[in-house]
């Protein structure tokens, strides 16, 4: 498996999100110019507009016959959903418009309209610390203005290289600059290019299998995409409480080791925890059994982390119900899909070992990260009665 060289991060509900609600903030600006007009029914013409506008003028108005600059596009959106939202026509005089297009535009093309998630410039910060000299990127589905977005909520610098604190302002990258909406496959190889495009010096270009994806949807892949050279790594986060630090940590670099023996991890059962800590660093054979057989399919969920984990029981003699520390272990073998844990033996848990498929090298950080990860997903499943999807 490669190792991990960049990260690429969604904008718009990854990076910040709105202060409040869209369809409020709307309301209360066209409250503030004298329209009356509810905060539901704007969302609900808020929706028709832009769906309408994207149909007929794609990409914000660049794919438009002819063109459109983005503040016009936004323009026509803004006017067409207090329309939809039952506001009538002779209302809609061009001085209030113009009065309220650029009061919303000021709005939401600035950290007025915007909270930044906590968790992002530490996640910045740490990714330095762990050596990912590549840094991150951002690959949002928006117009060019995201920039102004980001640069007031002090997330992109207007440095070249040098500052891998922040995100390089050249290494935002929008559907606008590539041409493609974001849903689409041609979107994500585009912004590779253009990756590799920045690269410095002699240094190899950047694969998709290199890159690892943050964000709230799936990546769009064709049958020909799922090439190991086409296929990006993808963590979509459940809620905007994902510890982006913490899932950094676990994506250091792959050491395999040469010297006959294979790192891996022990999760001990509940009542046999060493000093409180259930994780516990262990050496296997290379030829161990865990590559030959036992739980021999891959952790579904492990994968979303780029990280194939293998399970298999070290100790067969405990009955009963499992210690929380081995649902721990079993957690990792559900289907991010359905939840569902294709037969794992709960009735007699043991000692389970972790090891990765490809025998690199792998850390008590990186098995408490997954777990963590895991577990508080499953909890958040649970506590909204639904089942556990993508993660």
């Amino acid at each position: 498996m490669p190792v991990i060289r960049k990260i690429l991060l969604d904008a718009y509900g990854t990076i910040f999100t709105p202060r409040a609600p869209l369809a409020s903030q709307y309301a209360e600006i066209a409250r503030s110019v004298g329209l009356k007009v509810e905060e539901s029914a704007v969302k609900a013409g808020f929706k028709i507009a832009y769906n309408t506008w994207n149909a007929s003028h794609p990409i914000y108005g660049k794919l438009a016959d002819p063109p459109l600059d983005p503040r016009s596009w936004w323009a026509n959106v803004i006017k067409d959903t207090f329309y939809h939202a039952g506001v009538a026509a002779p209302l809609l005089t061009q001085p209030l418009l113009s009065n309220l297009t650029a009061s919303l535009i000021q709005r939401f093309w600035t950290q007025e309209g915007y909270s930044l998630h906590p968790d992002v410039l530490p996640f910045l910060t740490h990714l330095t610390q762990l050596g990912v000299n590549n840094g991150a990127a951002i690959g949002s589905g928006s117009e060019p203005d995201v920039v102004e977005i980001l640069r007031d909520l002090h997330v992109i610098s207007c440095m070249k290289a040098g500052d891998l604190e922040h995100v390089r302002e050249d290494e935002v990258f929008t559907s606008w600059a590539v041409g493609c909406e974001k849903r689409k496959e041609e979107f994500w190889l585009g912004v590779l290019a253009k990756m590799n495009e920045h690269l410095e010096g002699s240094e190899p270009a950047l694969r998709a299998s290199e890159v690892l994806v943050i964000g709230d949807e799936l990546i769009p892949c064709s049958r020909e995409c799922l090439v190991e050279d086409r296929k990006f790594h993808k963590l979509v986060c459940k809620s905007v409480k994902t510890k982006l630090a913490e899932v950094a940590k676990a994506l250091t670099g792959v050491n395999v080791v040469d010297d006959g023996k294979v790192d891996a991890i022990e999760i001990l059962s509940g009542g046999d925890s060493i000093r409180g800590q259930p994780f516990h660093a262990v050496r296997i054979a290379s030829d161990d059994f865990i590559f030959r057989g036992g739980r021999s399919d891959v952790s579904p969920i492990s994968q979303v982390f780029g990280l194939p984990l293998l399970l298999k029981i070290r100790d067969n003699g405990v009955n009963g119900t499992p210690g929380s520390d081995c649902e721990l272990a079993t957690m990792l073998m559900k289907s991010p899909r359905t939840g569902e844990d294709p037969g794992f033996p709960w009735s007699s848990p043991g000692t389970t070992v972790m090891a990765r498929q490809d025998k690199g090298k792998l850390t008590v950080q990186q098995a408490e990260t997954i777990s963590a990860f895991v577990a508080a997903a499953i909890s958040e499943s649970e506590a909204d009665g639904t089942p556990l999807k993508e993660l």
